[in-house]
């Protein structure tokens, strides 16, 4: 009986202390000053930006434009738009392979996923969904 107590105890001291650890880390996260940022460029041209995913090399910025039905591709090595492809109605999320090949563009209006070829940044596929689809989640291996 008193060795039962003793486990009780420890897992509730084991959990009090995950959870002061959990607290003491917030805290010193939280407690980090802030650095200034700067604006390096301002980029115009879009029509009720939504989502935004970034390649995995880096090179290139996905947004998605609810006001046109289409996605602008962004170069970051000159922070231009280099393309729009247009995509269903009201473009909501959008998502990149780990590989870089494919941007998934969830199309609200149409209720589809709009898959573009990152390559050309033209659509090689619609696949029709439910009802407004809202949300989009590519797994680790694509």
């Amino acid at each position: 009986m008193s060795i039962l107590l003793v486990l009780r105890a420890l897992k509730t001291l084991k959990v009090g202390c995950f959870l002061l650890a959990i607290l003491l880390c917030s805290f010193a996260l939280l407690n980090q000053p802030v650095r200034a940022q700067t604006v390096t460029a301002a980029i115009t041209g879009f029509s009720y930006p939504s989502g935004v995913a970034v390649t995995p090399n880096g090179r290139f910025v996905y947004v998605t434009n609810i006001g046109s039905s289409s996605v602008s591709v962004i170069s970051t090595a000159t922070n231009t738009v280099t393309a729009n492809v247009s995509v269903g109605s009201q473009p909501g999320d959008v998502a990149i392979t780990p590989n870089g090949e494919y941007a998934y563009v969830t199309d609200y209006g149409s209720d589809s996923i709009s898959v573009i070829n990152t390559a050309t940044n033209k659509v090689t596929s619609t696949i029709p969904l439910g009802s407004g689809p809202n949300g989009l989640a590519i797994t680790p291996n694509g």
